[in-house]
């Protein structure tokens, strides 16, 4: 390999790896048992903590394109997990708020993804949790 190619061990590429590695449990067990896409689990933490935002909003704060957060949104309210309505503040807007069944949803998901990210940060201190948060948002901040 020519010197200076690989990439292996760069910060970007373990970030890649950490992100698909993390995610792909999630299809093969919680989101097969719930018939729940990876994308409309990232709008429902969105809309979780932050109801009532258009489509843009959601898919802007959960890092998918806006075509594939409109897709989640539209299957979320078609399997009776999200309620979609006209944004008061512009009638041209449509807004979403997870349902009580989305929410209950949520909920018993939420609970597994806290137990799976606690076991994959057991080795690391408060403070090494701490501070690789804040590293993360300050790379986010960078890519926004």
């Amino acid at each position: 390999m020519a010197k200076g190619l690989d990439l292996t061990d760069t910060p970007a590429f373990l970030l890649l790896l950490a992100a698909n590695l993390m995610a792909r449990p999630f299809a093969d067990t919680l989101g097969r048992k719930h018939d729940l896409t990876l994308a409309e689990w990232r709008c429902m933490m969105v809309l979780a903590s932050k109801p009532g935002l258009a489509n843009i909003d959601v898919a802007e704060a959960s890092g998918v394109d806006v075509m594939t957060a409109s897709r989640a949104l539209r299957r979320l309210a078609r399997h009776g997990r999200l309620e979609r309505r006209l944004d008061p503040a512009d009638k041209r807007r449509m807004v979403g708020t997870l349902t009580q069944k989305g929410l209950q949803l949520y909920r018993t998901i939420a609970v597994s993804a806290e137990q799976r990210l606690e076991m994959l940060l057991t080795d690391l201190s408060a403070r090494d949790r701490a501070e690789l948060s804040r590293y993360l948002r300050a790379i986010i901040g960078r890519l926004r």
